[in-house]
This record gives structure tokens, C-alpha cells and sequence, in this order.
């Protein structure tokens, strides 16, 4: 009965979750297969036209497909580029212990470049942020179990 209370939940706005999947199929034109990482097409569709039958699948297994959806839809309207990149190097330091350091070496830059961006990612230059963008999002990709 849980699922069923998360499937027709809503956001904030009151739009039901088969509206935030539609429009991550229709306004970012990815498809089912796009979508598709542990759930089958048949769980997309059923979700997408609000006729899953959820007790052909896990409660997990939709839960994660929710969260992907929600932050597909919404994460990506909502959060900036610098807070998404701030998110990719906190989560190196802190989950997978990389050092300031290490994350400005890697990015060719000044320790407290690293410090700065936490701090107030405007005070670094565009090319510096650049740097620890696409540095940290190929670490973040590489270290993914």
C-alpha cells in the first residue's frame, strides 16, 4: 500500500508523478530504453499512464524509479549548475574521501580554489569552475561502483 501512496503522490504544485515522467519523456525527449536501469518498459508505461499494477513489481524498484524521475524533472529546473557541481565534490570529499587536495590537483588548480567554490562558487573564475566541473563529474563517473 506504500507504493500505491508514492505513485500517486505529487509535487509541491500538486502534479501527479505520471506528469513529471511525461515530461521527462516529452520535454527532454529521452525514451522508455533511455530510461530503462533496473525497470522494464512495461513499468514505465504502466507508470507513465497510471496503470501499474504494483504488485507485479518491487516497492524498490519503483521507489528508485521515482527518485531518478523526480530528479530528472524537477532537480534539473531547480538546482543550478554550480550547486549540482558543488553536490559531485562534496560528495567525492565527503563519501568517497577525496582531499581538497587531490580534487584541485586533478583539476589543475589551487587548493583553495577547491575551498572557494564550496564557500561561494561565483568567487572563481568561469574557466576555473570549468575545470573542477568536468574534472569531479569524470572522477565522480570513474569511482561509480
Amino acid at each position: 500500500m506504500i507504493v500505491f501512496l508514492i505513485i500517486n503522490s505529487s509535487n509541491s504544485d500538486g502534479e501527479p508523478f505520471n506528469k513529471l515522467l511525461e515530461k521527462v519523456i516529452v520535454t527532454y525527449k529521452l525514451s522508455t530504453q533511455t530510461l530503462m536501469s533496473n525497470c522494464s518498459e512495461d513499468m514505465i508505461l504502466g507508470l507513465l499512464n497510471d496503470t501499474l499494477d504494483i504488485t507485479n513489481y518491487s516497492q524498490s524498484v519503483i521507489s528508485e524509479f521515482q527518485q531518478f524521475i523526480v530528479l530528472l524533472s524537477l532537480g534539473f529546473e531547480s538546482i543550478g549548475s554550480n550547486e549540482r557541481v558543488r553536490g559531485v565534490v562534496d560528495h567525492l570529499i565527503q563519501n568517497l574521501n577525496f582531499s581538497a587536495d587531490s580534487l584541485a590537483l586533478f583539476s589543475k588548480l589551487e587548493t583553495q580554489d577547491v575551498h572557494h567554490f564550496l564557500e561561494n562558487p561565483e568567487t572563481l573564475s568561469f574557466e576555473k569552475r570549468y575545470n573542477l566541473a568536468t574534472s569531479t563529474l569524470f572522477l565522480h563517473y570513474i569511482c561509480k561502483p
